[in-house]
């Protein structure tokens, strides 16, 4: 197998970020509802995923949140008990 040059990489990297920058946008335009749903108790997490994250307070002191794009499930992981919550996203939005 040929490892990619770093020109294609940086090619790749880029359209990867565009995508997401759309994405981003996409998200924004549910801001409002967003807050609402949060702000009524409900949280961004369901079955599966609420059984493993369900008793933040008990053992995460800070959670990480990877392409967190609108920030539902950040605030969701904060909102119930995380101590901190960082997200990262490649997009500037």
């Amino acid at each position: 197998m040929n490892a990619l040059q770093p020109k294609e990489v940086q090619r790749l990297h880029q359209g990867n970020r565009a995508a997401w920058n759309e994405a981003a946008a996409h998200y924004e335009s549910k801001i409002e509802r967003d807050v609402a749903f949060l702000a009524a108790g409900d949280k961004a997490f369901r079955g599966p995923e609420w059984t493993s994250l369900a008793d933040l307070a008990g053992w995460c002191q800070r959670a990480v949140h990877l392409q967190c794009a609108g920030g539902l499930d950040t605030l969701s992981l904060w909102k119930h008990s995380a101590a901190e919550v960082v997200e990262i996203d490649i997009s500037e939005r």
